[in-house]
């Protein structure tokens, strides 16, 4: 994803410059690198439609960003399986843009289930986001089984993000069903965590997942990209984390890193990351066990 800083207007381009790295180049439009604009400004995940939200209490420089004319939605869709399902309003409240996708599009039904049962739960609550409407897709073309396994009898597609809802219809999206960790039967969200230990100075990037225990069923192990130049180890995480978050939601492992393995398109590719950890922590033996 790149952008061209000759077609940002110079109200944004004021906000943005003290943002990227390269700062403003000179004489000719040159890419930026869109990944350090996202992360600087919106905490986006590196891919599709999964989004890590601005954080409330973020530079008001960057708020700025989502006021300047035209003012910016956020949009919350799928890439295969339907356009965007939600999005905020352009006169939304900073609040609202920073900290949902917005609420449904007309003519567009949502509902938020229990993955287990398919009840909807109620406000506030984790649970699936489903659609139903014109923009859900016909099927998978000849995959009657992958259609079957996205798309519900009543045409209600299961998208495999967790979100919530508030009172208000707006929808935020707090992780995917496949990322969900289960420790000792508690459901552990690591959307939740990331963003816990983002919040920590040194933190650069930090990926959750869960990787296999032969107690527990599994275990959580961040992975943590420090910032440039600002050594940190895992017992300042550990005394970060004490008395701010539940004791089952302190990552078991930790691990440092320079980089993410990535997809072609620049997604975390977190399996990768758990298959790297189960041969570095000696869980070979701990994976084959198998679990119900």
């Amino acid at each position: 994803m790149e952008i061209y800083p000759s077609d940002l207007t110079d109200e944004e381009w004021t906000i943005l410059e003290p943002l990227i790295p390269a700062g403003k180049p000179g004489g000719r439009p040159r890419e930026v690198d869109m990944r350090a604009v996202l992360n600087a400004i919106f905490y986006i995940l590196r891919a599709g439609c999964t989004w890590r939200m601005l954080p409330r209490e973020y530079p008001p420089r960057s708020r700025g960003f989502l006021h300047t004319p035209p003012k910016r939605v956020h949009r919350f869709g799928g890439v295969c399986k339907n356009p965007h399902i939600t999005q905020t309003l352009p006169d939304d409240p900073f609040e609202r843009k920073a900290a949902t996708v917005g609420i449904p599009l007309p003519h567009t039904e949502v509902k938020i289930v229990n993955p287990a049962t398919g009840d909807i739960v109620p406000c506030g609550e984790r649970g699936e986001l489903c659609c139903q409407g014109y923009l859900v897709m016909a099927g998978y073309y000849k995959m009657e089984d992958a259609t079957a396994e996205a798309i519900d009898a009543e045409g209600w597609l299961h998208t495999g993000d967790l979100a919530t809802m508030d009172r208000s219809g707006y929808v935020n999206i707090v992780g995917r069903l496949k990322d969900m960790v289960i420790r000792g039967g508690e459901n552990l969200f690591p959307r939740e965590i990331e963003e816990f230990l983002m919040r920590h100075p040194q933190v650069a990037d930090v990926q959750v997942v869960g990787v296999p225990d032969a107690f527990f069923g599994e275990e959580l192990l961040a992975v943590v990209i420090p910032k440039a130049g600002e050594p940190l180890i895992e017992q300042e995480l550990r005394d970060y984390c004490k008395g701010q978050i539940s004791h089952q939601k302190v990552p078991r492992y930790f691990q440092f890193v320079e980089s993410y393995p990535l997809t072609a398109s620049g997604k975390v590719q977190k399996f990768v990351l758990r298959e790297q950890a189960i041969k570095t922590l000696g869980l070979e033996e701990v994976a084959k066990i198998k679990t119900a």
